[in-house]
């Protein structure tokens, strides 16, 4: 019986204080840390229609960007793109090389992913939107443990000045 209500008094005391389940999600936590840290207005282009993001008129789709670059030389990028009258942010990681590219649009709350796009370079970039399969999901996995292992070292970067 004592067991049970301090259980009980427990849950309460976590339920009330908002310990349990009140974890900021990774990705929202990746998307702070890239706007305070990454690049500003960072153009990103022709990724963003193939994730179905809107441009701007001229073609342009300005995100904040934080770049980083694994032991093989591939280029890892988080991206944020903030839209007027929104309350939440896209958010999309992007990984390539100097002639392929991946890309995976998130839901910044649950982490789910979205959609995925693929690039190819010839002289520019051309992307286009490629379905979520299983080999999607597991590169996206991947991707997601690499975020997850530089997340510490990206939030001790100095901020960004504007």
């Amino acid at each position: 019986m004592r067991t049970r209500v301090f259980l009980t008094v427990l849950t309460l005391a976590c339920g009330m204080s908002g310990a349990v389940g009140a974890e900021v999600p990774l990705f929202a936590r990746l998307a702070d840390l890239a706007v305070a840290k990454g690049d500003k207005d960072t153009q990103v282009g022709k990724i963003c229609p193939a994730l179905g993001l809107p441009v701007k008129k001229d073609g342009s789709c300005l995100v904040y960007q934080t770049l980083s670059k694994d032991e093989s030389g591939r280029l890892h990028s988080i991206n944020v793109l903030n839209r007027a009258g929104r309350t939440t942010r896209d958010v999309f990681l992007f990984l390539h090389d100097d002639l392929i590219g991946k890309a995976w649009l998130i839901d910044e709350d649950s982490g789910r992913l979205q959609k995925a796009a693929s690039g190819i370079y010839k002289n520019e970039w051309t992307w286009t939107e490629v379905p979520i399969n299983q080999s999607a999901k597991d590169r996206f996995a991947k991707e997601v443990d690499y975020w997850r292992a530089k997340e510490n070292e990206l939030a001790h970067e100095l901020d960004r000045k504007d």
